[in-house]
């Protein structure tokens, strides 16, 4: 081959190679006044705008990334030169679609600071997963408020009948003369304390359904003591062991961990009451080696062992163990809290009797 020919061959692949990036990366370029000075094909693929309507347009200087909700991006471009992070914009259609975009300076031969170089991933069938993911999740949440309202109205039934009791027994003191005024103090100081008691329920599982939008620093050893209250009833004849280490309290999404161990709670208690389990036991540990160790929250019951032929699907969405009344979301929803939200990790055990669910965090 000569070295024409083998020239001709490098200028044909570099086409083939710059033709691929231009029909499937977003690559544009606009100056330092935010004018757009070349667009890649891509961009119409992923938008449906023509590449050439968008030449001499003027990029939107008060457009914000998700990632950075502080300041526009013009802003932190003018401040440190460069921008990393998720994109939202509307396409021709009206629909909106999602980049992951990386903006650099562009400089030229002489060195000079000419405008910006923007090269964005599409993402929007990702954010559109992530979205459903949500959903689900939200979804899990809300299924949980009917037996939650049960629980409630558990948990009230006994509080209100010590009121009926107080209140009878006051009318019929007032009724004989009977009523001395330290008795009366008394039996009022029981009565704010039984309102006060009722009042903090309903504002614990108030609190369980409000969507964490920051991370909180959290106490893990009460989180795991509100969700076996949260779930108090269902606990009544069955034996909760706790074994809960002192930790320093950890940045999280609070409400998603609670939703996580209630969970696997309810999980256990299905399972006891499933098999009939003669002597029903929870244990629940929360263990870190060291400052830096990872921590373990482990929630094991002493019902029935998973089949192993089915432990490597038991976090599969759909999949259920349970033969009435299983979604298949509920491990499912659990795992994509630890993993997404929560940024740690989940594996179930089989034990010689029951098994064992352990979270680990801070990874």
């Amino acid at each position: 081959m000569s070295q024409l020919d083998l020239l001709q061959r490098q200028n044909a692949n570099l086409e083939n190679y710059i033709g691929l990036i231009s029909d499937h990366i977003i690559i544009m370029h606009f100056t330092l006044k935010a004018e757009i000075t070349h667009v890649t094909d891509a961009y119409t693929k992923v938008f449906g705008y023509p590449v050439s309507d968008l030449i001499g347009q003027f990029v939107d200087k008060n457009l914000y990334s998700p990632d950075y909700q502080d300041r526009p991006i013009w802003q932190i471009l003018e401040e440190n030169g460069i921008f990393e992070g998720e994109i939202k914009l509307s396409g021709a259609d009206g629909e909106s679609s999602w980049t992951l975009t990386k903006i650099i300076r562009e400089i030229d031969t002489q060195g000079k600071h000419v405008g910006y170089i923007a090269v964005s991933q599409d993402i929007t069938a990702k954010k559109h997963f992530e979205e459903q993911q949500e959903q689900l999740i939200s979804q899990s949440r809300h299924a949980l408020m009917g037996e939650m309202i049960s629980m409630i109205a558990h948990q009230w039934r006994q509080p209100l009948s010590t009121m009926s009791a107080i209140s009878a027994n006051l009318m019929l003191d007032t009724q004989l003369g009977l009523l001395k005024e330290e008795s009366l103090q008394g039996e009022l100081t029981k009565f704010e304390q039984i309102i006060s008691h009722l009042s903090q329920t309903i504002t614990d599982f108030n609190d369980f359904f409000k969507s964490d939008k920051i991370k909180q620093k959290s106490n893990l050893s009460k989180v795991i003591y509100e969700a076996m209250e949260l779930i108090e009833f269902r606990l009544k004849n069955i034996c909760v062991v706790t074994d809960l280490d002192s930790i320093e309290p950890l940045y999280l999404y609070r409400n998603e961990l609670l939703q996580v161990i209630i969970n696997i709670i309810n999980n256990a208690i299905d399972a006891l009451e499933e098999h009939e389990v003669k002597q029903p036991i929870i244990n629940i540990s929360l263990k870190q080696k060291g400052a830096y160790a990872p921590i373990l929250i482990t929630i094991q019951n002493n019902g029935s062992s998973i089949e192993e032929k089915i432990m490597p699907r038991i976090f599969e969405p759909y999949f259920s163990t349970k033969d009435k009344n299983g979604t298949g979301l509920g491990l499912y929803i659990v795992k994509t809290i630890v993993d997404k939200h929560l940024e740690g990790t989940i594996h179930a055990t089989n034990l010689d009797d029951g098994c064992s669910f352990t979270i680990t965090l801070g990874i």
